[in-house]
């Protein structure tokens, strides 16, 4: 699965971008306080961006994805952005159930 968000300084957009992590982590029977600080590490990530940025107007897109194994999410501050850049993805890896298809 592959989602992509983009986010400006709006806690309703922040509120969403956690409420998406949550739901994919749960789907993979990661813990409720795992699935918290995963979607928190993510919204730090990009008020990080959003702050370096320094405008109003700013943005940092996001995209999640989800494997058999790991979910992995991009913060990115876009390239015509005044501060472009790019951080290494976040990645929560998980055990594999076999009982899964």
């Amino acid at each position: 699965m592959h989602i992509e968000f983009k986010i400006t300084n709006d806690p309703r957009l922040f509120a969403g971008l956690r409420g998406a992590i949550e739901h994919i982590s749960n789907q993979h029977g990661l813990g409720k306080a795992d699935q918290i600080e995963f979607a928190l590490a993510a919204e730090r990530e990009c008020q990080c961006k959003l702050s370096a940025g320094g405008s109003k107007e700013a943005f940092c897109e996001v995209a999640i994805d989800s494997f058999e194994d790991r979910i992995e999410i991009r913060v990115v501050a876009p390239a015509n952005g005044p501060v472009p850049s790019a951080s290494a993805p976040l990645v929560k890896h998980f055990q594999s159930d076999p009982a899964r298809s």
